[in-house]
């Protein structure tokens, strides 16, 4: 929470000429039966083990989709799948695939890319590639701020649309999240 308040104390006074040179990146993982434990059901005394009340379960959720994104003031960028895991490696390759084309797009000079930090988005390999003739990451973003990074209300949004299209397979899942 103080990284938080010295970020947000840091850049108080920071105007819209700052901002609109901030690209928002973040990646969102899109389970297939998500098990989020949040369906709530009142259920009167005695019938706990009615039919009706229960809710289907899966083992594993069904399989996941992980996508890459980013925002800025003036729009936003690709959507890349992510195939694999998310390490160091696999990280890399969104950002030289997606991050020239959004700066070319936008006409961005000098742009500021702002991660949350995780493990992949710090490691050396991933720094090199943002250390060349791109943007450069925001040094002091706190980590885990979800409150600060505009791009997670699109992601939560976009989740949501997805969900109630009510996808049955991995293919499913592709095809209602591009379209959506």
């Amino acid at each position: 929470m103080s990284r938080r308040f010295t970020f947000a104390e840091m850049h108080r006074e920071r105007d819209m000429r700052f901002w609109r040179n901030v690209i928002f990146c973040d990646e969102v993982s899109f389970q297939l039966f998500p098990n989020d434990r949040r369906n709530k059901v009142q259920r009167p005394k005695r019938q706990r083990n009615e039919q009706k009340y229960s809710a289907k379960s899966y083992a594993h959720q069904g399989g996941s989709l992980m996508f890459w994104g980013a925002i800025n003031f003036y729009g936003q960028g690709n959507l890349v799948l992510v195939e694999n895991s998310l390490i160091s490696a696999n990280y890399e390759a969104p950002l030289r695939r997606a991050i020239p084309p959004i700066l070319h797009a936008l006409g961005l000079r000098g742009a500021i890319l702002i991660q949350d930090h995780a493990p992949c988005h710090d490691a050396q390999l991933v720094q090199n590639t943002l250390g060349g003739p791109g943007p450069r990451a925001l040094p002091n973003y706190p980590a885990n701020s979800p409150d600060l990074n505009p791009l997670d209300l699109v992601w939560d949004y976009w989740k949501t649309r997805v969900k109630r299209r009510n996808p049955q397979t991995l293919v499913q899942l592709r095809i209602f999240a591009y379209e959506e």
